[in-house]
């Protein structure tokens, strides 16, 4: 299919989760009560000791308390509630102040609405939080960027609009006599688990891709969780890193059609073809096989897409498909001959139904 280049730097870059301040070193806090929604974005940290700051909060923060007015089991609900409503994701209770340790109403109130809440010790001031914040957000950003022009250059040599050269010269850990390289492919942007050897991270629009050596991104393929699709491309000599690219890209496309990782192997089928082909060679099927037919079930509803879609599906039968549509088979050969005689294919062979799964390949599921 044709694509869109990569899009400019003004994506999103990664943000600080609950449960990573849990993992600051210099910051000893703990979680008490449930672990729910420590996978939250935390966009900032506010202190107050109101039991509605609502009015004061934009989502997304770590709210910071003493507890000096949550006296009571109503109280404690009060200034859930009110965090609840503004989109808080989390409470850092400061300990030894007023309390040593959280109220347990407070405690219940934010279980019972999935709200963490964090032991605070004496010794962190609560301008730990903002001042850690602003550190991590800058460096999540310094990174998102590099990740975006690695992409960026990722895919320009994918896609023939740069050289390999260029990449190898300036990733220059990558390029060593006797290393052969692989990649790494899959939807979304977040966070990668730890990659063992030298690899670059890449955004390709909606997409990461890791670039790296054959033996750190074999690990990172089986590390991955099962419910994590991947496309993965090479190993090959890094003067090949165009294939190794090209390769994870339509590996992933296929990954997602089946529902399952796929790798080079996986493109050496029809289906992995088909997500290689641009637009422009797939126009004539998409203009001399599908439209002809969907013209046709427009104007006389005739069903013949949906008989062509089974038909295919049911690896050429026409017993099968009449079976599955409760159609006579008589029926079934009728419109596999009205198609015919739309396409000038004979679908009933093998060359004719290659041409129908490409031509289909264009047309939007249903």
């Amino acid at each position: 299919m044709t694509e869109a280049p990569a899009t400019p730097a003004t994506a999103v870059p990664l943000q600080v989760r609950v449960g990573d301040m849990l993992r600051w070193p210099d910051v000893p806090i703990d979680l008490l009560g449930s672990t729910t929604g420590l996978d939250r974005h935390v966009r900032w940290a506010q202190a107050t000791e109101l039991l509605d700051p609502s009015p004061f909060l934009r989502g997304g923060e770590v709210v910071l308390t003493t507890g000096l007015e949550l006296r009571g089991a109503a109280e404690c609900r009060q200034f859930v509630d009110a965090l609840v409503r503004a989109g808080a994701v989390a409470i850092g209770y400061g300990v030894d102040v007023v309390t040593s340790r959280p109220p347990g109403p407070l405690l219940a109130a934010a279980d019972a609405a999935g709200l963490p809440v964090l032991r605070v010790p004496r010794t962190v001031p609560f301008v730990t939080f903002t001042e850690r914040l602003a550190q991590e957000q800058t460096r999540m950003w310094v990174l998102a960027q590099d990740r975006l022009a690695a992409g960026h250059l990722f895919d320009a040599v994918r896609r023939g609009l740069a050289d390999p050269v260029v990449l190898l010269e300036r990733f220059g850990e990558l390029d060593r006599p006797g290393v052969e390289l692989a990649a790494a492919c899959f939807a979304g942007r977040e966070r990668l688990p730890h990659v063992p050897g030298p690899h670059r991270v890449g955004y390709v629009r909606d997409r990461t891709v890791v670039l790296g050596t054959a033996g750190a991104v074999a690990e990172l393929v089986a590390s991955m969780a099962d419910d994590v699709l991947l496309g993965h491309g090479g190993p090959a000599a890094g003067r090949d890193v165009r294939r190794v690219l090209g390769e994870a890209v339509a590996a992933l496309d296929v990954a997602l059609g089946r529902g399952r990782t796929a790798g080079p192997r996986d493109l050496a089928s029809l289906d992995g073809l088909l997500h290689r082909l641009t637009a422009e060679q797939l126009e004539p099927f998409r203009d001399h096989v599908l439209r002809p037919v969907v013209e046709h079930d427009r104007k006389r509803s005739a069903s013949l897409l949906a008989t062509a879609r089974a038909f295919l599906a049911h690896d050429g039968s026409v017993a099968r498909t009449a079976a599955v549509l409760y159609l006579h088979p008589n029926t079934v050969r009728k419109r596999l001959d009205r198609i015919d005689g739309l396409t000038g294919l004979e679908v009933r062979e093998p060359a004719g139904r290659v041409a129908l799964r490409i031509a289909l390949s264009s047309a939007p599921p249903g």
